[in-house]
C-alpha cells in the first residue's frame, strides 16, 4: 500500500526514527511513539515502512542488533550484559535474535 505522504508525515517519521535510535534500549510501542511524534497509529507503520523499507519494530530490532554488534567487537561486556544494554528481554532472545540476523553466534563473532 503506498501513502501520499504531506511533508508534516514526512517530518514525524523521520523525528520517530530518530527516537528509536536515540532510544533504541527503551521498549517502544506503536501507540505510545505514535503519540510522541504526533501522527496516527496507521501513517505511523505503513509510512515507516514505506520511507524506511522495513516496520518499525524491525527496524528498531536491527539498530539494537547493530549496537550490540558493535559492543562485542569493542568490549568485554558478557552476552548476557550486551543484551540487557541493548533492551532484549532475555539474553536467549538476543543470542537468536542475533543469529538470526548475522548469521552467527555472539560469541563467534567475538572470536573472529
Amino acid at each position: 500500500m503506498y501513502l501520499n505522504l504531506r511533508q508534516y508525515d514526512l517530518t514525524c517519521l523521520h523525528k520517530a526514527r530518530e527516537l528509536l535510535i536515540k532510544d533504541f534500549q527503551k521498549k517502544h510501542s506503536i501507540p505510545e511513539l505514535a503519540s510522541q511524534v504526533g501522527i496516527n497509529e496507521y501513517k505511523l507503520k505503513h509510512g515507516f515502512k514505506q520511507i524506511f523499507g522495513m516496520p518499525v519494530m524491525t527496524y528498531l530490532r536491527t539498530e539494537r542488533l547493530k549496537q550490540a554488534k558493535t559492543l562485542l567487537e569493542e568490549t568485554n561486556l558478557t552476552e548476557a550484559g550486551i543484551s540487557k544494554k541493548v533492551g532484549f528481554k532475555s539474553a536467549s532472545s538476543f543470542i537468536n535474535a542475533f543469529k538470526k540476523e548475522f548469521g552467527v553466534l555472539p560469541h563467534t563473532l567475538r572470536k573472529s
